[in-house]
């Protein structure tokens, strides 16, 4: 049986530093996967299909693996998902569109034109895209990327999320999150190293702590646009509150946790040196 980790990257949700991780654990055995409409066209089948075509890879991401990540009779996949605060996360969408070039979509166009308050209020309306909407709902559920049956999209969502052949990382907690990931899937890849350097991060966080990050925001905008913005997340929260409960049970199971966190935080000095 043949091993594979699919990293499913949700947009802002430090993706690309744990990409950098994997090309590191990796190498050339590691595929950062861009061609999206294949995936959202042919979903787990193209997977499939891009797995046997090489035989080498050890790991894949990509943005759009809107739909159940499975193996078959001779690959075993290990699905990796990063969630991250539903409201803190708006912010590094809303600056990462501000500063984006060479690409053309109408979130970046918004966000160049418009202050934050207008740009969370056009993202809420229907028929704008899920990207500040349950969007991890949306992504766990296996049926996205649509923004429509949310309750359907929630059940199925936290069904992924309790899979013990599921793993979800916390953004909030990302070392931990790390040191889960290597308990858990060292085993299957001997050389997975997830120390890191920080990538792509947005020079306008407000705060380390990510709940006065939330409350930075809500006072930015407009009450009645803070309160659609809550109530349009109202199942990724529920479901950032279920992710959390799994990491802290995973965590628990790691012996000489805080060793291991020291000795995590030194590998990732040393990268920084």
């Amino acid at each position: 049986m043949r091993n594979v980790l699919v990293h499913a990257h949700i947009f802002k949700n430090a993706g690309t530093t744990f990409d950098f991780s994997l090309r590191r654990s990796f190498a050339d055995a590691f595929m950062d996967h861009r061609q999206d409409e294949l995936f959202l066209k042919g979903k787990n089948a193209y997977l499939l299909e891009t797995l046997q075509q090489n035989p080498a890879l050890k790991a894949l991401s990509s943005h759009s693996l809107h739909f159940p990540i499975k193996g078959d009779e001779e690959i075993k996949i290990f699905p990796v998902y990063l969630v991250r605060h539903p409201l803190a996360r708006v912010w590094s969408v809303y600056h990462f569109e501000k500063r984006q070039t060479g690409v053309d979509t109408e979130g970046a166009r918004r966000a160049k034109q418009l202050d934050l308050n207008s740009y969370v209020s056009w993202y809420l309306e229907q028929g704008s895209p899920a990207t500040i909407r349950n969007i991890h709902s949306i992504f766990l559920s296996g049926d996205g990327p649509a923004p429509d049956a949310m309750q359907i999209k929630f059940s199925l969502a936290t069904q992924t999320l309790d899979d013990p052949q599921i793993f979800i990382g916390v953004v909030e907690r990302y070392d931990e999150s790390m040191l889960m990931l290597e308990h858990c899937l060292k085993k299957y890849f001997p050389t997975l190293d997830l120390s890191y350097q920080r990538r792509n991060v947005s020079p306008e966080s407000k705060s380390e702590d990510y709940m006065d990050s939330v409350n930075a925001l809500l006072q930015e905008l407009d009450d009645e646009v803070a309160e659609k913005l809550k109530q349009a997340n109202a199942f990724d929260l529920a479901l950032y509150d279920r992710a959390n409960q799994k990491l802290d049970v995973e965590v628990s199971k790691i012996p000489a946790l805080q060793d291991k966190k020291v000795e995590f935080a030194n590998r990732c000095r040393q990268l920084q040196e």
